[in-house]
């Protein structure tokens, strides 16, 4: 796997805005700036069977979980703790 593509998965794990084709710019500073767009097509092909997925917001990217999941997400952040 190319360290390009595992640098950008870094970034969509940490970033809480979408990661946009401006900040990959940013950090590959050289001539050698992979495309976001390109690179977004890959990562959700590697990780196709898996709870998450990098779905385009705005102009940007975002690493997701898949939308069957929403239930158990929902009652983890959602429900009151029960009284100890």
């Amino acid at each position: 796997m190319k360290e390009q593509q595992l640098i950008i998965e870094s970034l969509l794990f940490v970033a809480s805005e979408p990661l946009l084709q401006s900040d990959i710019e940013r950090v590959f500073d050289n001539d050698d700036i992979p495309s976001l767009d390109d690179t977004i097509i890959d990562i959700n092909a590697k990780y196709s069977d898996s709870a998450f997925e990098v779905k385009a917001v705005g102009e940007g990217y975002m690493l997701v979980t898949k939308k069957e999941f929403e239930p158990f997400i929902s009652c983890l952040l959602y429900t009151s703790p029960s009284p100890r």
